[in-house]
């Protein structure tokens, strides 16, 4: 039987993506294929959409994502109750939930994972989205202590969260890898590249770990196996598009997340659109003049040909939070106005520009990125 295969095209606000869904290889496994890349398998320090794919295979929180709807579901917690407040969350942990070497996943697993996150020495990218628990902020930042936290074990399967205020968000926020448990022999390791055996929570282990591919196979001790149904998933990293088209044409690749030409695709009818939110930041060196004057570098954004940057965006947008439809629109930050522009500049010693010094763009190599940094010359 011949199953149906889509191919969808992810359009960001600065960069492009391909990903395919078919058929499995002979052996039944999911293969997928990126292009070359590094990333960190401690969920701590990863923040690319990579790493967030990846993770979804091998690591599992208290709650995870609904695969159609994306609404937070039972993961490692079997259930949970809310107050009436809406402040206090009580999970209740599923006792037969062990990592992937046997080590058992308690209340006490999740307490010390979290507070090693938001610890002001970890300097982890998400910690922050629990700045909503009681005294969280505060000892992330370093004015507070680690056992003010409100994060409570009464007992090894209940895990008690106390937050500052109501928030219908933070079901959603548990959902991303950054909050799953990490085993206590990893804990205080910051960097697991050579870590030879990491211990997992989700539905795969790690079998195999290269720089060209990666193999995951179905977890015997996730507490869901039952409905795992295939029995691994290869994961591919290969910068050769035309290889890439073409196994996936041959359908011996299954889905292709990037590194890829899209017109190579025999059958345009498995190539689907959708857009997702992205955002580019240019940074400047502000330590030595004259990018040292806030003056000079608003200057340089008034400057910029804002209309043709967001020209050719799925959903152009001027304003940090884009625009989606029937929330109320966000304050633009910038337009371009080259009068005031060229003003600014007079008034802080560099008419027309004169005597400014050369400015360097670097810009990250993303489809769609290139001609934001030509459009900036």
């Amino acid at each position: 039987m011949k199953l149906k295969r889509i191919l969808l095209l992810i359009i960001l606000t600065g960069a492009a993506a391909l990903s395919v869904l078919s058929a499995t290889d002979k052996d039944g496994n999911l293969v997928v294929s990126y292009a070359p890349g590094s990333f960190s398998w401690n969920p701590h320090y990863a923040f690319t959409t990579m790493e967030a794919q990846i993770f979804t295979g091998i690591y599992e929180g208290l709650v995870t994502y609904h695969p159609s709807t994306m609404r937070p579901v039972p993961g490692g917690a079997e259930s949970w109750d809310v107050s009436p407040d809406g402040k206090t969350y009580t999970f209740h942990l599923r006792k037969d939930n062990i990592f992937s070497d046997g080590e058992k996943i308690t209340s006490e697993t999740y307490k010390s994972t979290w507070l090693k996150l938001m610890a002001p020495e970890t300097g982890a990218d998400y910690a922050s989205l629990l700045d909503i628990i009681i005294n969280a902020k505060a000892y992330r930042t370093g004015t507070g202590k680690a056992e003010d936290v409100r994060i409570i074990t009464p007992d090894p399967y209940t895990l008690v969260v106390e937050l500052e205020k109501p928030a219908p968000q933070f079901l959603n926020v548990l959902c991303h890898y950054s909050f799953v448990p990490i085993p206590s022999s990893l804990l205080n390791i910051k960097d697991w590249t050579r870590v030879r055996e990491i211990p997992t929570s989700g539905p795969f282990v790690i079998k195999e770990k290269s720089k060209g591919e990666l193999y995951f196979e179905k977890s015997e001790t996730y507490w869901d196996k039952d409905n795992i149904k295939i029995p691994g998933i290869r994961i591919q990293f290969s910068s050769e598009s035309d290889t890439v088209m073409r196994n996936f044409n041959r359908y011996i690749i299954d889905w292709v997340v990037s590194g890829m030409d899209a017109s190579k695709l025999y059958d345009d009818n498995a190539l689907v659109v959708g857009p997702q939110f992205s955002t580019s930041y240019y940074f400047f060196n502000n330590r030595v003049e004259p990018w040292n004057n806030p003056e000079v570098r608003r200057a340089l954004a008034l400057l910029l040909p804002w209309k043709e940057i967001h020209a050719d965006r799925l959903i152009p947008g001027d304003s940090l939070v884009p625009p989606i439809p029937n929330y109320p629109p966000a304050k633009s930050f910038i337009r371009s106005n080259i009068d005031e522009g060229l003003k600014l500049l007079e008034e802080n010693g560099y008419k027309e520009g004169q005597g400014l010094p050369d400015i360097v763009i670097v810009s990250p190599y993303n489809p769609g990125e290139d001609n934001i940094a030509e459009l900036m010359k």
